[in-house]
């Protein structure tokens, strides 16, 4: 393995029942790095993010993180390997604190006293509004704070890698703007991210790296920056 190379995914198979979602797809994330993910609905895209947490049985091909091989592995496995995931959705315990949330992403290593502290720590200076409203309850949280809630509690185990799933979905832009400003900042504190995203546009513009899948395939792949000039990937992908 590479000394960088955090995931590699080679020629992965999966779906549900007699539905093939994905084909023969293969990526790699480096380590402090974004990888975007972008392409249509139906794509494939969550269902990649799914077999790589271990939510989804692949029926071929691997998956390694930090040169070990997770393929199938129970989800708690692969968390307690340093994988974060952030799904679709801003899914967060309503009638919990924004506290009690954050704690939730703690679980596995509940007695790590020194982690719990340094964890919170790091979270609220990150989202300062989420300091604000830590006795709060998460279901009055707005939609942008729900999101800050659910990117915070993923980052409780201090992950080497962070898939997120469609982190603007919902959100007005000036939120928008504010979820991939974090992003791109916990970025150069060390952290890296698989960023899977429908507003290709603002995915790109902040990731070093893009695969885009298309009909359970990868379909095309480079810099970021290189994809944004490709005329196929403005026409079809980004609408410009």
């Amino acid at each position: 393995m590479e000394p960088d190379r955090l995931l590699v995914v080679e020629g992965l198979d999966a779906g549900y029942g007699f539905i093939q979602a994905l084909n023969q797809v293969s990526l790699r994330v480096d380590a402090r790095s974004i990888t975007a993910l972008v392409g249509p609905n139906g794509a494939g895209k969550t269902t990649l993010l799914k077999a790589i947490m271990g939510y989804v049985a692949p029926t071929a091909g691997r998956i390694s993180f930090c040169g070990q091989p997770i393929t199938s592995s129970p989800t708690h496995r692969t968390v307690g390997c340093g994988l974060g995931y952030v799904p679709q959705g801003r899914i967060v315990f309503p009638q919990m604190t924004v506290q009690e949330n954050l704690a939730i992403g703690l679980y596995l290593r509940r007695h790590d006293r020194a982690l719990r502290s340094r964890a919170f720590d790091l979270i609220y200076a990150v989202f300062p509004r989420l300091y604000e409203r830590r006795w709060q309850r998460a279901g009055t949280l707005s939609g942008g704070e729900q999101q800050m809630l659910a990117i915070g509690r993923a980052l409780m185990t201090e992950p080497k890698l962070v898939l997120v799933d469609e982190p603007s979905l919902g959100l007005a832009p000036n939120l928008v703007d504010l979820v991939f400003e974090t992003v791109a900042k916990l970025r150069e504190s060390g952290t890296a991210f698989l960023l899977v995203e429908q507003n290709a546009v603002a995915a790109l513009e902040i990731a070093d790296y893009a695969y885009v899948l298309d009909l359970g395939r990868i379909h095309l792949e480079g810099p970021a920056g290189e994809l944004m000039q490709k005329d196929e990937v403005r026409q079809v992908y980004l609408g410009l």
